[in-house]
């Protein structure tokens, strides 16, 4: 089902594109002569991972729609259902973003725990890897979307007795810039604790 391949797209994506830190992390003696700031460089790193994520999911997510106005035989006029597929795809970055960053966290913080480099060959010891990164990164990303979620049961909470169903519109807004800020801010915490980093001692060189 495509909904189902945009949920995996999102959230089990980031194990296998590993195109951020977790690879060029063991590249710190040509990363660190880059004259780039480290939030500049997170938030690059984040990016490519999430740009990626971010196609596949739109991908999916276009086909859930076809197949939802065919199932349905909503008219291609139905304002509705083209305004929520605008909202998923102004979603899609963030919550793309997000994911990735918490990828990328676990790495800078915690460089023990993850497996740097490319997806290796599946075993045993490869599959609790996996189990543990796909945990403690779906606490960081529970953890991310509280602020959105808070925001946005304030705003309902202040303006649907006002706008009724058109309250969706602030709210939509609301969430969309609080986890805006908080990619930002990711990008800033993490940029600090990754120029704060020291390669040789967390055994990043070669």
């Amino acid at each position: 089902m495509p909904s189902m391949c945009v949920a995996f797209t999102l959230f089990l994506g980031p194990v296998f594109l590993r195109h951020d830190l977790r690879s060029d992390l063991q590249r710190q003696e040509i990363v660190r002569t880059l004259p780039i700031p480290g939030r500049d460089l997170v938030a690059a790193e984040i990016a490519s991972t999430a740009t990626a994520l971010t196609l596949i999911a739109a991908f999916f997510s276009l086909i859930a729609f076809v197949f939802f106005s065919v199932a349905t035989l909503k008219p291609p006029t139905d304002w509705r259902m083209w305004l929520t597929l605008v909202a998923v795809l102004g979603m899609l970055p963030l919550i793309s973003g997000i994911v990735a960053g918490a990828h990328n966290a676990l790495a800078v913080v915690f460089p023990g725990w993850v497996k740097f480099g490319p997806t290796q060959s599946q075993g045993i010891d490869q599959m609790g890897t996996v189990m543990v990164t796909v945990l403690t990164t779906g606490v960081f990303v529970v953890v991310g979307l509280i602020a959105p979620a808070v925001v946005s049961g304030t705003i309902v909470l202040r303006t649907v007795s006002v706008l009724g169903p058109w309250a969706a519109v602030p709210v939509y807004i609301g969430a969309w810039l609080t986890m805006v800020a908080e990619l930002i801010l990711l990008a800033v915490l993490l940029g600090d604790a990754y120029e704060e980093m020291d390669p040789s001692a967390e055994g990043l060189l070669g």
